[in-house]
């Protein structure tokens, strides 16, 4: 069954079954990309963060057939039905008109709870994440953590610490 290309970043690709009916997408990325977002998303578990989609080894021998001939996903990750995703930081100065919608479009307890999470665990998650990114998914109203590997120069949101406590102050905020 051929893959189509649902999302991609800097680094990372993601793909989902042609049908579009799977619960879990494959994720084609460097050995090296794997390795860091492998181990961040353990230490996120460590610290005992709820907001990250499941993600699984990939443990079929076969690839899957992209647009680019047969490819080796390094692992599976959680299929969320996303509009955009958002940065906290981003959010110090006020919340933009684009993220106050996608909050809108979510459960308001739900993405309360979860900006309220964060913000209890704020220090711990930003020495782990290279950006603090966020979702909200469509289907659940529940907000999710993506892509948690810290840069591949080591650099962490830690620096960022102040700007996006503000962010997420405002986040909060604007759900009053």
């Amino acid at each position: 069954m051929a893959w189509r290309l649902l999302g991609n970043g800097c680094d990372k690709r993601f793909y989902i079954e042609e049908s579009g009916n799977g619960g879990y997408g494959a994720i084609l990325c460097s050995d090296a990309v794997a390795a860091r977002e492998t181990k961040a998303y353990i230490d996120l578990k460590t610290i005992d963060v709820t907001l990250l989609p499941t993600i699984l080894p990939w443990t079929e021998r076969a690839g899957i057939l992209t647009e680019k001939g047969i490819e080796k996903p390094q692992y599976q990750m959680q299929r969320l039905y996303l509009d955009k995703t958002f940065k906290p930081q981003m959010c110090a100065m006020g919340v933009p008109p684009r993220t106050a919608n996608l909050l809108k479009g979510g459960n308001k307890i739900l993405i309360k709870a979860g900006l309220e999470e964060i913000a209890s665990k704020i220090e711990p998650i930003c020495r782990i994440v290279g950006e603090l990114t966020l979702a909200v998914d469509k289907t659940s109203g529940r907000l999710y953590m993506l892509d948690f590997s810290p840069a591949e120069n080591g650099n962490r949101a830690f620096c960022q610490l102040e700007t996006i406590i503000k962010g997420l102050n405002n986040l909060m905020n604007s759900l009053d």
